[in-house]
């Protein structure tokens, strides 16, 4: 009865900001930013965000990353767009991508749907060229990246114990900035469980962590690391890898910018793991000093 209640409340707040109808609201997860919810309008499915008002520029930027991805591709890969959008509310209502994630796709793929899978994955590459192709310009790379890389290490350098002991196997030095060089959109949280595949196609969702002074390297660094957690052979990681960086194809990236987003997921792999409770994070700190040795 509560929950029925909640789902009215937020229908009859929608309803009072938007022009569309709602039904059926189910919450789909919560972060410290944002509550995101699946509902119908005109019996088609909806996603709504409700950001906390103190975080509006981020409504503002995830949706002015959707309308770019939207305007970029074509009918070859699953579309998201936005439908309305209330910054002064904190709410963004954007149409739902259909399929499942691309991590469901790979755990439950048998081997005659493993050929299909893997050329998803080659489109999905062609997907992040083309988005590369599209914004390539010459700037300087957002400061976000250089902070949080600092972030990262004044926090390293805070732990005591056993944490201390595992932070000095690792390399732990000052990453020098780039005044200017080549800058592109970047996902920012290129991962398989942001990735949807419908069939034959594939495409985005969930463009909260994008940035439009990142770099295509930033999005392939992290589909990486993710593909390389997954519980999966290292004979089928390799295939996966392999299929994206062919979709993706040659790439003239400077050692420099290179380097600032392989120092960005690095210190960041080791800050989250580092903090963890979970003894098992701690163990994969130790087992893992070199893991960012081969990306």
């Amino acid at each position: 009865m509560k929950n029925k209640d909640s789902r009215e409340m937020l229908n009859t707040k929608f309803m009072e900001i938007s022009s569309m109808s709602f039904s059926d609201i189910k919450l789909l997860k919560k972060n410290p930013y944002c509550d995101i919810y699946q509902a119908k309008s005109s019996d088609e499915l909806v996603i709504v965000k409700q950001y906390a008002l103190q975080h509006q520029n981020l409504l503002i930027d995830e949706a002015k990353s959707i309308k770019l991805y939207h305007e970029t591709i074509n009918d070859r890969w699953l579309d998201c767009r936005v439908l309305e959008s209330f910054p002064q509310y904190g709410i963004l209502i954007m149409s739902f991508v259909p399929g499942i994630s691309l991590s469901q796709f790979i755990y439950r793929s048998d081997k005659t749907q493993k050929e299909q899978m893997l050329e998803n994955i080659f489109s999905l590459g062609k997907l992040l060229r083309l988005l590369y192709s599209s914004t390539e310009t010459v700037g300087s790379i957002d400061n976000f990246f250089y902070e949080y890389i600092e972030y990262c290490q004044q926090k390293l350098g805070e732990v005591h114990g056993i944490r201390k002991y595992l932070v000095q196997r690792y390399k732990i030095k000052k990453v020098p900035s780039i005044k200017t060089s080549t800058i592109s959109f970047s996902h920012g949280d290129f991962v398989p469980a942001n990735i949807h595949i419908s069939d034959s196609s594939v495409g985005l969702i969930d463009f909260a962590n994008s940035n439009h002074r990142g770099h295509i390297i930033n999005d392939l660094i992290n589909f990486t690391i993710a593909i390389n957690n997954m519980f999966i052979s290292k004979k089928w990681k390799k295939h996966i890898l392999n299929a994206i960086h062919e979709g993706v194809g040659e790439l003239a990236i400077s050692p420099q910018v290179k380097n600032i987003f392989y120092a960005f997921h690095y210190y960041r792999w080791l800050m989250l793991n580092i903090n963890s409770k979970s003894p098992f994070a701690l163990v994969n700190v130790w087992q893992n000093a070199q893991r960012f040795s081969w990306i």
